[in-house]
């Protein structure tokens, strides 16, 4: 239980004080800030922090009582209210990729934090960790800090690998291994952007992850406009005219949370516009290597100023920390000293023990079975929920669920999380002080987390009802 200090962030808009409260509380609740049973601040407490009225937070918390989202008693204080699903079914709703899945459960089913399926990745894992432990002659080099090319076999290996899987002709000189996508896109950020004041632009909705980390580094995050394909380039062109950023943070392919993959023409119209007015592309790729068939990248329709992002989490194992930057040619060497600044070097044992794996075949025999069981798991979603609308490719391990107008993407969820199924909103991929446009409105469900696909077929089920019984009163839009 968390204590009375929470602050919500009240979007900007039209709406009144009141409502936007309640909705950022359903969307504290929604994406895991506020668990069942969390005590909410008195109301002249959080009227002084808003700067809002207290008649305003009342009305607020009135409403978020009356959409069924808190429960209150007098000398009691405001609480949320707790799940009709038993507590011993899951933990607390959570938002994307931010906490550990829920362990399996008979009667609760994790669709809001993705990894990848479980397809016998153990088994491989460990024995490649037991030849690396056995063999004398393995390159851990546990006991010293090394230099730039010590790594150098390790590199060209996975630079071989990425080549091969991911269609991206990489070089060792200038691959840099990190421990996991998300180091690689610290370095790209502090490559790429030369003062803590610069602008990065992202997509209208993105991974929460990059918001928090340009918050990290002090840099202001301009949203871009979007459509079923992802970014449009003539609103990126517009927001480079109006932010004139330093970089664009993109996720072309199967794009995190709508699932859509960039068209090649905007990836070259985008690529043209990024060129012409000095702007930076950091391509985050981690899912597309789920698909076999690959666009092309932007390092490749821009080579000057592109950044390519790799990592394993997506279609190995999330658990092995490995991840990889390939920098544009003048800027490698500026990259590599990042790396050494952050960390001096990744892990020896993690970045052998990925070469072992790429080198005996483990890799490649992992990413085929995840592929498979990826694609088995998304036909199954849009035999389910296709009726909706549902964006669910064979090689995301991920689905887009629109909901439009009729339905607030909150209510949905707590509907969904009442009957033991949590999902993730658009809400949480939005960027502080933005809401997600209508046309954007939705759900993103993983398929990773469900132990098996009869488990699977039975989170989809519920959902399922859900979406046939519609919107109850209380959460249409009038």
């Amino acid at each position: 239980m968390i204590d009375t200090m929470w602050t919500p962030e009240l979007l900007e808009g039209p709406a009144p004080k009141f409502r936007a409260l309640a909705d950022a509380i359903g969307r504290a609740i929604a994406s895991g800030g506020l668990a069942p049973g969390d005590q909410l601040p008195p109301v002249r407490d959080l009227a002084w922090r808003l700067k809002i009225s207290p008649g305003a937070v009342a009305r607020g918390y009135k409403l978020a009582i009356e959409r069924g989202q808190l429960s209150a008693g007098v000398g009691r204080g405001t609480f949320v209210r707790a799940s009709d699903a038993p507590e011993a079914a899951g933990p607390r709703p959570a938002g994307p990729d931010s906490a550990p899945p829920a362990p399996p459960h008979a009667s609760w089913l994790e669709m809001a934090n993705n990894c990848v399926p479980e397809v016998g990745q153990d088994a491989e894992i460990r024995k490649a960790m037991i030849k690396l432990a056995s063999d004398p002659r393995s390159a851990l080099r546990l006991t010293t800090y090394g230099g730039r090319d010590w790594d150098f076999a390790e590199r060209e290996t996975y630079a071989r690998w990425i080549s091969e899987v991911a269609g991206m002709e990489a070089s060792p000189d200038r691959l840099i291994i990190t421990s996991g996508a998300q180091q690689a896109l610290h370095i790209a950020l502090r490559t790429a952007v030369p003062t803590r004041d610069g602008v990065v632009l992202t997509g209208v909705l993105s991974h929460p992850g990059f918001v928090e980390m340009t918050t990290m580094l002090g840099l202001r995050t301009e949203p871009v406009a979007m459509d079923d394909q992802g970014v449009i380039p003539a609103a990126f062109d517009e927001a480079c005219r109006r932010h004139s950023p330093d970089a664009i943070i993109l996720t072309p392919t199967y794009h995190n949370p709508t699932a859509s993959v960039l068209p090649v023409r905007r990836r070259v119209e985008i690529s043209a516009i990024a060129q012409a007015r000095g702007v930076a592309v950091i391509e985050d790729d981690v899912y597309g290597w789920l698909e076999s068939s690959h666009p092309p990248h932007f390092a490749q329709l821009y080579p000057e100023g592109s950044y390519y992002i790799a990592g394993i989490s997506k279609c190995l194992a999330a658990g092995l920390r490995v991840g990889g930057l390939i920098a544009p040619q003048h800027k490698a060497a500026a990259a590599a000293r990042c790396l050494r600044v952050l960390n001096y070097h990744t892990s020896t044992p993690m970045t052998a023990l990925l070469a072992e794996m790429i080198s005996s075949g483990a890799a490649d025999r992992i990413l085929r079975a995840v592929r498979a069981e990826a694609a088995a798991r998304a036909v199954l979603a849009r035999e389910t929920l296709g009726q909706w609308g549902l964006r669910a490719p064979d090689a995301a391990n991920f689905a887009w669920l629109p909901l439009g107008a009729k339905w607030r993407s909150n209510d949905f969820a707590m509907r969904a999380l009442n009957a033991g199924v949590r999902v993730a909103v658009d809400e949480s991929y939005c960027l502080p002080r933005h809401a997600a446009p209508d046309h954007l409105r939705g759900v993103r469900l993983a398929f990773g987390p469900a132990p098996d696909r009869e488990i699977l077929a039975e989170g989809l089920g519920r959902l399922k009802s859900i979406l046939q019984e519609g919107p109850a009163a209380s959460a249409m839009i009038s």
